[in-house]
């Protein structure tokens, strides 16, 4: 089977400016996963897919291909399937064809190459359309509760009288990756469904980076595990 692995990575975030390129740990963040990616020797191709300009690409792994995104695609509302097929028909376009592709995220910066290596096998051995990274929730959701405009619990069906060891666990999308057949991202069928298996991913390799706080951690925990394959 061919494989390919495509990284979207977007010039702008809203909450960490320019997070994808932004230096992490020394590097761009993007460079750290391309880097892994191509340490695993998973994948027969790289593709990332930016809006980025030119000058920012410069110096990034040589064996990617740069994919250029349109303004449509580079916005709020455009979805990852989107993002994922408009890849497949630039690559098929120029002559290239993968029986699969494997989206990785530009953030999954503590991924390591034997994470690939396992994700790659499972998803080969799978009869699913999708294999998904996923992570459980650090602690029982139905322990839950909102908060109302002054601060005050909502407690809905809440029951303190139960364990949190008693409790199913319950997962929720690790942000990292996500593996396909190539014709289910031409349909752009969604990825939450009955026919998506998952991989289930430690919570400190699973880290949503979105605030400031969020980057500090998981460059904690980056130069935690640097040091532990030392």
């Amino acid at each position: 089977m061919r494989l390919a692995a495509i990284v979207p990575a977007r010039l702008e975030s809203k909450r960490i400016p320019q997070k994808n390129f932004k230096l992490f740990d020394g590097k761009p963040m993007v460079q750290h996963v391309l880097e892994t990616l191509e340490e695993s020797h998973v994948f027969d191709s790289l593709y990332l897919s930016t809006d980025a300009p030119q000058e920012m690409l410069v110096g990034l792994s040589p064996g990617v291909n740069i994919l250029s995104r349109p303004d449509e695609l580079a916005g709020d509302f455009a979805t990852i399937t989107q993002v994922v097929r408009h890849v497949i028909e630039q690559v098929e376009a120029a002559g290239e064809t993968f029986d699969a592709y494997c989206l990785v995220y530009a953030t999954s910066v503590l991924l390591t190459a034997d994470i690939y290596r396992e994700a790659a096998t499972k998803f080969n051995l799978s009869v699913m359309d999708y294999l998904l990274s996923v992570t459980d929730y650090g602690h029982p959701v139905e322990r839950g509760f909102y908060l109302d405009e002054k601060l005050h619990l909502d407690v809905g069906t809440f029951d303190k009288s139960q364990r949190t060891q008693d409790f199913k666990p319950f997962y929720h999308d690790a942000g990292c990756f996500c593996f396909g057949a190539k014709e289910v991202w031409l349909g752009e069928k969604s990825i939450f469904g009955p026919k998506t298996e998952a991989m289930i991913l430690p919570r400190s390799s699973a880290v949503d980076i979105d605030f400031p706080e969020d980057w500090q951690i998981a460059e904690a925990l980056f130069q935690l595990q640097q040091k532990a394959s030392d």
